[in-house]
This record gives structure tokens, C-alpha cells and sequence, in this order.
């Protein structure tokens, strides 16, 4: 199964304590041996006397001192190692309890026999693997493995996962049955009818990005080709396709852009304005249009100016 740090740190914690508890169990056996070849009979169950005193302790019977000495007398000096063995037991128990209310740990825990559901046939490493990486994300992700070498033995080693989800390749033989018959069928289908192309740019925008360079009796084609002139375009979005929810999401950091450069406006001079000016609204006849609309309106403000107010009375 994998793991994150906190069932790391319980597999951990327990083999310590295991190790010390045979500690104590192979130097109990070497303490009656020696008993036996010097008193030639059966020496007490020196092991069986070390569990009685760690239960004593543990229950707070007796303190650490008598605690001591009783695993000096019954194993000898090899005991200093059980010494704080109390204080890790405590530690297993935080860690246990840790676990339980550890989220990622349940999530995991329940992928695991989700996986293990699936039998030997439907069972992908690769895709388990994936999967734990997911709920990870950055953190530590640890491959448990039991390897069982005799009937009811075996070792249990514990591997450090290098990498996150991005460095996770799974095979294409690894899919979902339902998703690869479904990308079998999408990929064989033949393709549906063809379609005009949408146009990918506004008319008035291309107008307007071809119109210093236009000319007449250009083709189409060719002002949409001189509208992406002084255009920058990156395509860097990506997605993911999810081979067992069928699910498509987007990479995060990841966009596409388009950038385009105007060009520097160039200053007229006096002339020019006027002349521009002077064609926007007619040349030279409408100037003169304009001027005498204005006196006729200028006329009638002052038409109606004058009969609205009443004449000044001569005192």
C-alpha cells in the first residue's frame, strides 16, 4: 500500500519497538541458559517476568527505578535499551491516534482497498501509484510492501516514492476497461462531416490591422495574413484527461495569449492636419458649408434673442 508521513511514522514506531521487545526476549533466553549450565535445572521464565513488570509500569504500579532494576536482575546488562521503552509506547499510541484522525491517511487507507477490491486482473500498480500521488500532491509518499518469504513470515519494507503525480507515466494498458473502450470506439469513429472553418478574428478587426498596409484588389487570405503581422501568439494552456473518471481539467499556470504590437503614431505637421481635416469633411466646399450653416444659426439665436426681451422703458 502507499503511505504519507504519519503511517510512515507508525510503521516506523512499531518496529522499534518490536525490535527491542525481541531485544529483551533473546537476552532473557541467553540469561536462563547460563542459569541452566550453572545450577544444572530449569531456570525461571525470565521473559515471561520482564512482561510483568513493563505491564506493572505501564499501569503505573511501580516507577522507573524498580523498573531498572528489575530488567537489569532478570536480562542483565543488555537491558539499558528498555529503559525508556514506557515513553515509547506513549509515542506509538499519539501516533495511532494521529492516524485515525489523519484525512489523507483515510483517503488512502480507502484507495488501498478500493485497489485490492479489484482482483488480481483488474489490479495496475501504475494506476495505484498515480492515484495516491493525486491526493498528495507535494508531500512524502512511502510504498509499504509486505514480502512474505515463509508461511506466516515475512519482511515488510518501506520505500520513499521519489517524484509527484507529473513524473507518474502510466502505460496506456493501464486504463480503465470502460475508458479505453470508450477511447477505442472515439478514435475508430469516422470523422463527422466537414464544416466551414469559424473565423478566428473579427472583419473589424482585420480591417483595422490591415488598413495601412491594404490595397485594393487584395485577397482575403491575404489581409488576414497581414493582420497577424507584429502579432505574438504562444499556445501554452494544457489539460489533463482523467483515465478513470473521463474527466478533463486544466493545468494550473499554464494559458494561451496573443499579443499584438500597435504601431508609433507619427506627428503631423499643420498642413497635413488641415488637409486631413479638410477631406474628412468635403474639401474645400464643405468649409464652406459649415460656415454659413453656422451664420444662420448665429442669425436666428439672435432673432429670437431679441424678441423675447422687451424694449427698456425711458424713465
Amino acid at each position: 500500500m502507499y503511505g504519507n508521513d504519519t503511517m510512515y511514522m507508525l510503521f516506523r514506531l512499531h518496529h522499534t519497538l518490536y525490535e527491542r521487545i525481541l531485544s529483551a526476549k533473546v537476552n532473557a533466553r541467553a540469561s536462563e541458559e547460563k542459569y541452566r549450565a550453572l545450577n544444572h535445572s530449569d531456570p525461571p521464565d525470565l521473559y515471561a517476568r520482564f512482561l510483568e513488570v513493563l505491564y506493572n509500569l505501564l499501569d503505573g504500579q511501580i516507577d522507573n527505578t524498580r523498573f531498572e532494576d528489575e530488567c537489569r536482575a532478570a536480562i542483565g546488562t543488555q537491558s539499558y535499551v528498555l529503559f525508556t521503552i514506557d515513553k515509547l509506547i506513549y509515542r506509538l499510541v499519539k501516533q495511532l491516534q494521529a492516524c485515525a484522525g489523519d484525512e489523507v491517511g483515510a483517503k488512502l487507507q480507502q484507495l488501498h482497498e478500493y485497489e485490492v477490491a479489484k482482483g488480481a486482473g483488474g489490479y495496475v500498480d501504475m494506476v495505484y501509484q498515480a492515484n495516491a500521488c493525486a491526493l498528495m500532491h507535494d508531500d512524502s509518499l512511502y510504498r509499504i510492501e509486505l514480502l512474505a518469504q515463509q508461511p506466516g513470515e515475512g519482511v515488510l519494507t518501506v520505500q520513499l516514492m521519489e517524484g509527484g503525480p507529473e513524473k507518474v507515466e502510466v502505460p496506456a494498458a493501464a486504463m480503465e476497461s470502460a475508458f479505453l473502450e470508450y477511447l477505442w470506439h472515439f478514435l475508430h469513429s469516422p470523422p463527422a462531416h466537414a464544416t466551414d472553418r469559424a473565423h478566428v478574428f473579427l472583419a473589424r478587426n482585420v480591417r483595422k490591422a490591415s488598413s495601412s498596409t491594404s490595397k485594393r484588389g487584395r485577397s482575403k487570405e491575404d489581409e488576414e495574413r497581414a493582420a497577424l503581422e507584429s502579432v505574438l501568439i504562444l499556445n501554452g494552456l494544457e489539460c489533463k484527461l482523467s483515465c478513470v473518471t473521463s474527466k478533463v481539467s486544466y493545468v494550473l499556470d499554464t494559458e494561451d495569449y496573443l499579443l499584438r504590437h500597435k504601431k508609433k503614431r507619427q506627428p503631423k505637421s499643420a498642413a497635413q492636419a488641415l488637409s486631413h481635416k479638410a477631406q474628412g469633411t468635403g474639401g474645400t466646399q464643405g468649409l464652406a458649408d459649415r460656415s454659413q450653416r453656422a451664420a444662420r444659426r448665429l442669425r436666428r439665436y439672435q432673432q429670437w434673442i431679441s424678441a423675447g426681451v422687451p424694449p427698456a422703458s425711458s424713465s
